[in-house]
């Protein structure tokens, strides 16, 4: 069985890549899954050139609150990273209260349309709390009462427990058809911070510098994809600023702070924030490099994605067979 994915707000492609599967992360290849993406869209067409030469050319560069339903493919399943600058901590919070916060009705309005077995939305965790918790309400009410309806399962997931070496946190909204069988479960983790586990063992967090040890030689580091880097100098007054403690994941890779690596006097490279974000070292980001890093700060983390695809995948097959 393969599953018809169609992607919204595709960005660079790091949901897509994760729900594809078939690459490899600091030594750990992520199988390819049973999805098969037909069909993606996003607004910038820097997104879309990058999402084109790495994955299926199947993306194009379109304003979503334009496209007509007509248009839209039938997909089994469909995804979307919905702008989430208004819903962030660090920004206005203004949520739903303005047209950017309100671009989630364009993916109510596909979901409507092409009436998939599952959607996937992703935010950040700030939407739980926006507006004082009515974002959250009235987000999860138009989805799960959008056509025949859907069963809503939302959970915030931390990048790191699922080993990619930043901790970034998500909220994922899950919706399921209700016309189909049994409950989603989200994934176990697979790392934690201790390396314990509340039933059995695990990994414990994978570091930053276990993630760019490798390519701390400058000579190794120049034969990479994407290997400038911002040549800012510090800001006393921002936290962010500071050398990266190597011995902990990161902090949340953004499109705009880029931090300064433990080692060099420099800041990371557009390569290393992308190491950081768990994408392969042969995806390569077509962008000058201040919009190459707004490229990596804005995506899911691949391997993140790929853990979630997984989930969904073995609740499909339980639910159809």
């Amino acid at each position: 069985m393969r599953w018809k994915v169609l992607s919204m707000f595709a960005g660079a492609g790091g949901l897509d890549l994760g729900f594809r599967g078939g690459f490899t992360f600091l030594g750990k290849h992520y199988k390819r899954t049973d999805f098969n993406i037909i069909k993606a869209y996003d607004i910038n067409p820097r997104a879309v050139e990058t999402y084109n030469a790495n994955l299926e050319p199947v993306c194009e560069t379109r304003d979503i609150t334009q496209i007509d339903p007509s248009e839209l493919p039938v997909a089994d399943v469909v995804l979307g990273g919905f702008p989430c600058q208004d819903f962030s901590i660090t920004g206005k919070r203004q949520g739903i209260s303005i047209q950017r916060g309100n671009l989630y009705r364009a993916m109510v309005a596909v979901v409507e349309a092409v009436r998939p077995m599952v959607f996937v939305a992703e935010n950040v965790k700030g939407l739980l709390s926006a507006n004082k918790g009515l974002a959250r309400e009235v987000i999860t009410n138009d989805f799960a009462n959008t056509g025949s309806g859907y069963r809503i399962y939302m959970q915030v997931l931390n990048a790191a427990d699922y080993g990619v070496p930043q901790r970034r946190e998500r909220v994922f909204i899950i919706g399921v058809r209700t016309d189909l069988r049994g409950g989603f479960r989200f994934p176990e983790p697979t790392h934690h911070r201790s390396g314990g586990g509340p039933l059995i063992p695990l990994p414990r967090w994978r570091t930053i510098k276990e993630a760019l040890e490798n390519i701390e030689n400058p000579e190794v580091h120049a034969r990479l994809l994407n290997a400038e880097w911002d040549k800012r100098r510090p800001c006393p007054k921002w936290k962010r600023d500071r050398p990266l403690d190597p011995d902990m994941p990161a902090k949340t890779v953004l499109a705009e702070q880029t931090p300064f690596h433990y080692k060099h006097e420099r800041r990371l490279s557009v390569r290393e924030c992308a190491r950081l974000q768990s994408f392969p070292d042969d995806f390569a980001f077509m962008a000058p490099k201040s919009k190459a890093y707004r490229l990596v700060g804005n995506a899911v983390p691949p391997v993140l994605a790929w853990h979630l695809a997984m989930a969904i995948q073995n609740f499909l097959k339980r639910s159809v067979s």
